[in-house]
């Protein structure tokens, strides 16, 4: 005992921590940190039932189970993030941002969502490929947002987010629809390069 006294004495860094100093195998100690570090970035998640609309060859969709949402494609062995979803209103009609996980690759997630939302009647607005892939599209008086990104220990992250269409305060003198503050800034002027 006073070898490992000494030890600790002699060193800073063991005086700060007693477990390892007297003794406490260093393997059982980095193990439970390992754990309590995994653990911590865990949300919870829950299993979605995927949602599929009939392919244009006329085969019928696989629906064994009644999809929490009817009206955007969820793949299978999706997981929810609950901490990271917030969903409000109806099958149909709902707001809100839907997390989940899938174990299929971006590029898989990408090519999924540009054939699938068609099919539940989603026009395509404009897509991005990059490392957070992004595709919008319009559906009625709704807009959607899919964002795709590569996790951490392979597979995809995806957040569909859907808000409502329509004018935010916009009109024939902001044709955007946004309605911002007016920013005065000086003309730009260009300079060749030397």
């Amino acid at each position: 005992m006073t070898n490992r006294r000494t030890a600790a004495s002699a060193n800073p860094v063991l005086a700060r921590f007693p477990a390892i100093s007297s003794g406490f195998p260093a393997a059982a100690l980095l193990t439970a940190l390992a754990l309590a570090a995994s653990l911590a970035g865990c949300g919870f998640s829950t299993p979605l039932t995927p949602s599929s609309k009939a392919p244009e060859s006329g085969m019928p969709a696989d629906q064994a189970q009644a999809p929490q949402f009817t009206d955007i494609p969820i793949p299978a062995g999706a997981r929810m993030d609950l901490d990271r979803s917030l969903v409000l209103g109806a099958r149909d009609s709902w707001l809100g941002r839907l997390a989940f996980t899938s174990s299929a690759s971006p590029n898989d997630m990408f090519e999924f969502y540009a054939r699938e939302m068609p099919r539940f009647n989603w026009i395509g607005i404009t897509a991005v490929r990059a490392g957070t892939s992004v595709l919008s599209y319009n559906r009625d008086e709704r807009v959607a947002t899919v964002q795709i990104s590569r996790t951490t220990l392979g597979g995809s992250e995806v957040l569909v987010t859907i808000s409502p269409r329509g004018s935010m305060g916009g009109g024939a003198t902001n044709p955007g629809g946004f309605n911002l503050p007016a920013v005065s800034a000086p003309p730009v002027s260009r300079q060749p390069l030397r």
